[in-house]
């Protein structure tokens, strides 16, 4: 076991003390601006999800695609509709990235 194995801080005790200074970090943007606070805290509850929306998406898109191959009635057209609004999803979203 080497010197800093030793004075590390045990995982708890890391954790407790990280949440306590985000908390401090927090209070500080808070102070500054509370309208960009909330767009920092509304901007990263939307990067959360986004991936969680995506993968949903293309379930719906790989699930309509495999019915419409199938021969099921109506769905080529939901298909259609699914692959569309995915497409056109990633479109904005690339443009977003892009600037």
């Amino acid at each position: 076991m080497n010197d800093d194995d030793a004075r590390a801080l045990p995982v708890p005790r890391k954790a407790a003390s990280a949440l306590r200074y985000s908390l401090r970090a927090l209070q500080l943007a808070w102070s500054t601006s509370r309208g960009l606070t909330v767009l920092l805290v509304l901007s990263t509850v939307v990067a959360g999800v986004a991936p969680a929306i995506a993968a949903y998406v293309a379930r719906i898109v790989v699930d309509h695609t495999v019915a419409a191959m199938d021969g099921v009635a109506g769905a080529r057209d939901t298909a259609m509709w699914a692959i569309g609004a995915g497409r056109s999803s990633w479109a904005r979203s690339s443009r977003r990235a892009a600037g």
